[in-house]
C-alpha cells in the first residue's frame, strides 16, 4: 500500500470518527429535546383536562361531556386521551395524528421516551393522558436524513479533496526516487521535474543548482606511494 493511500485512509478514519461522535452528541440532544417536548405536551393536557373535569363535575351529562373532552385530542400530535369507565373498560379514546412518514421502528424506539401515563379521575371514571412520541421522533427522522446526506457529501469531497492534496505534495518524492534509480544505474545525466508545489520546488533547486544535470562523481585519485629508506640509505617503494 502506498504511503499516498495510508495517509488518506489514516485522515479517513480520523475524519470519520469525529463525524461518529458528533452524530453521536446530536442523537443524545435529540432524545433529550424529545422527552422535554413530550413532558411539556402532558402537562399541558394534564391541566386543560383538570380544568374541564372541574367544570363537568355534578353534571347529568358527565360521561357525554367527558366524551367530548376526549374528542377534542383528536388530531392532536402528542398526547392520546383515553376515557375509562370504573369497571376499567375504555368508553372513549382520541385519535391521534398520523406521522407524514413511515418511521423505522428502530429509530423510534431509541429517540422515543418512555413516559408514564397521567390519570386524572372523572364522574365514573378517569382520563388517562399518553405520551406518543411518533410526529416527534418522525421530525428528528427527517431532520437526520438531511443531516446523514449532508455529512456522507462532506465526507466524500474531503477524503477526494485530502487524496488529490496529498498526492500533490508526495509527487516530488516519487520523482527523486525515480532519479535515485536512474543514478544508481550510470544514469548520470538524469534531471528532475520541477513541476509542483512552491515549496518542494525550492528543494528541488537546492538538490540540482546546475540546471538539473547531475554530474558523475571523480574517482578518487590513487594514494602516493610512501617511500622508506633503511638504515644502509637504500629505498624501498
Amino acid at each position: 500500500m502506498s504511503l499516498r493511500t495510508r495517509l488518506v485512509l489514516w485522515l479517513g478514519c480520523v475524519l470519520a470518527v469525529t463525524l461518529g461522535l458528533g452524530c453521536a452528541l446530536a442523537g443524545w440532544h435529540a432524545v433529550a429535546s424529545v422527552r422535554a417536548e413530550m413532558q411539556s405536551a402532558l402537562e399541558t393536557g394534564q391541566h386543560a383536562v383538570a380544568n374541564s373535569i372541574e367544570e363537568i363535575a355534578g353534571s347529568a351529562s358527565a360521561p357525554n361531556d367527558l366524551r367530548h373532552l376526549v374528542a377534542t385530542f383528536d388530531g392532536n400530535r402528542h398526547v392520546r386521551a383515553n376515557y375509562i369507565d370504573a369497571q376499567g373498560a375504555m368508553i372513549a379514546s382520541s385519535i391521534i395524528q398520523a406521522p407524514a412518514r413511515p418511521i423505522p421502528e428502530w429509530f423510534r424506539r431509541g429517540i422515543g421516551p418512555a413516559l408514564a401515563p397521567v390519570v386524572l379521575s372523572a364522574p365514573s371514571g378517569a382520563i388517562t393522558l399518553t405520551a406518543d412520541p411518533t410526529n416527534e421522533v418522525g421530525e428528528v427522522w427527517d431532520q437526520a436524513n438531511d443531516a446523514v446526506r449532508t455529512l456522507a457529501v462532506f465526507f466524500a469531497l474531503t477524503v477526494l479533496l485530502l487524496y488529490w492534496t496529498i498526492g500533490r505534495a508526495l509527487l516530488p518524492l516519487a520523482h527523486l526516487s525515480t532519479a535515485f534509480g536512474q543514478i544508481g544505474a550510470g544514469n548520470y545525466t538524469t534531471r528532475l521535474d520541477r513541476s509542483g508545489p512552491p515549496g518542494t520546488c525550492q528543494s528541488r533547486h537546492r538538490i540540482q543548482p546546475h540546471g538539473g544535470t547531475t554530474r558523475p562523481r571523480r574517482k578518487p585519485k590513487p594514494a602516493a606511494r610512501r617511500t622508506t629508506f633503511d638504515v644502509a640509505g637504500r629505498g624501498t617503494g
